[in-house]
């Protein structure tokens, strides 16, 4: 009997301590299922917010976006004022040719034509006489750069004629005529680089 008690009092703590040590496990595993779950979750929603944020700010940029296309609208159309479309172009050269009553002078355009200027942009090429007084022409020569276009001016070479002038009738023939100051003529040419061949 005796050793049968012995037997059974040593078994009692040996079942409690793998009882014990086997609960242990259990709870471990338990909270170590509970915490990755947690944080797999955690992560899940940050990946969502993250996303959800990025999508608010995708459309806060858009309607920013939206918000300055539309208020540079009305600037982008002043803008294309300053671009000499082709259809344009007899337009210009009838303007330019009436500048010459305007600053007493006779303009007459000898010469159009385009280049091309780099791998798309396109010139287009004006050259033209100019013949008055020299503060007259110098006010044409003036009027020209200030065009509300890209102007490069290439040359502007005068000349001094006198003081008689040449003077064209109606029927074609051309006389000498005195005039009262000093005449002079002025060959000039220059480029248009806000030219373009087509709308957009």
């Amino acid at each position: 009997m005796k050793s049968f008690f012995t037997k059974s009092v040593i078994r009692r703590p040996l079942i409690a301590l793998v009882a014990g040590a086997g609960f242990i496990v259990l709870t471990s595993a338990i909270y170590w299922y509970l915490f990755v779950g947690v944080r797999d979750r955690a992560e899940k929603a940050a990946a969502i917010t993250e996303a959800y944020n990025a999508e608010i700010g995708k459309d806060t940029r858009q309607t920013a976006l939206r918000a300055a296309l539309r208020d540079t609208k009305d600037q982008v159309a002043a803008l294309d004022t300053h671009f000499l479309y082709a259809d344009e172009v007899s337009d210009f050269t009838t303007s330019i040719e009436s500048l010459g009553p305007t600053t007493g002078t006779d303009i007459i355009i000898t010469n159009i034509g385009t280049k091309t200027a780099g791998k798309t942009d396109t010139n287009l090429m004006v050259s033209l006489t100019i013949e008055g007084s020299f503060a007259e022409m110098l006010q044409a020569v003036t009027l020209l750069e200030n065009l509300p276009y890209n102007t490069k001016m290439n040359t502007v070479l005068m000349s001094y004629l006198g003081s008689t002038a040449q003077v064209i009738s109606s029927d074609g023939k051309q006389s000498s005529a005195n005039s009262s100051g000093a005449h002079w003529k002025a060959a000039v040419s220059f480029d248009i680089t806000s030219y373009r061949t087509h709308r957009p």
